[in-house]
């Protein structure tokens, strides 16, 4: 990502990781049990291409992964902006767990003229936090799709 006026891009990774008993994985089988998800969306348009004037609360949504059937998804949403040092960098603004596929951004989040993007985690867990929030999984499976930059 790099947003105007900065001289050095941020990179940002998306990842797919397990975390499961270590008992499990002695098999040596170890193979991902949920895949990112798909063609993500902003209000619509193509979430992989850079988006303008998407509104101060646009909807997200998603399609489910290809491999495993998540419990819930986390959306996280970073402002991007520039350091002194002329360097592109994020920052969180809010994290949303949702089981469903879609999720309109609430009021009061984004600003006008500000970049933003939004990582989008498939997870599968033995329990979904969105029904259990203080419960936390032993066995815990994930993937990120992330989002070109968008404007509101």
């Amino acid at each position: 990502f790099k947003v105007p006026g900065a001289i050095w891009p941020l990179g940002w990774t998306a990842g797919l990781s397990t975390q499961d008993l270590l008992a499990n994985a002695s098999t040596g089988n170890l193979v991902p049990k949920v895949s990112p998800p798909q063609t993500p969306t902003i209000n619509g348009a193509n979430a992989f291409a850079d988006q303008a004037n998407v509104g101060l609360t646009p909807t997200l949504a998603w399609s489910a992964p290809a491999l495993g059937a998540p419990t819930q998804y986390t959306v996280s949403i970073c402002k991007l902006d520039r350091d002194s040092s002329q360097k592109t960098q994020a920052t969180l603004v809010i994290a949303l767990v949702t089981a469903g596929t879609s999720l309109q951004v609430p009021p009061g989040l984004l600003t006008a003229g500000s970049f933003y993007m939004a990582q989008i985690t498939a997870q599968l867990q033995e329990v979904s936090t969105v029904n259990t929030p203080l419960q936390q999984p032993i066995s815990l499976a994930q993937a990120d799709a992330v989002t070109n930059k968008f404007t509101p």
